[in-house]
């Protein structure tokens, strides 16, 4: 996404966007210098099948999530508790 869209759907949303998920969660080492360009302060992916936590990440441009679906099973590593 060029810088001019991203300013484009900033004055859309009347706000600064500062974080970007890359689409389904794949990106390589050219996205990402792209993403940092833009002028993103952190990106989100999501691994197919190697699901991580956000502190396993290589780096704010690649901070690893969970997906949605997996929720309920995390409730217990992370909070202690079972939703």
């Amino acid at each position: 996404m060029g810088t001019n869209r991203i300013q484009a759907h900033e004055r859309d949303l009347g706000r600064p966007i500062h974080y970007l998920t890359y689409p389904r969660g794949h990106y390589n080492k050219r996205v990402k210098a792209a993403v940092q360009r833009a002028g993103y302060v952190a990106a989100f992916t999501m691994r197919k099948g190697e699901e991580l936590y956000a502190g396993q990440s290589q780096d704010v441009l690649s901070i690893e999530r969970f997906g949605q679906s997996r929720l309920t099973d995390l409730v217990d590593a992370a909070w202690g508790a079972s939703l």
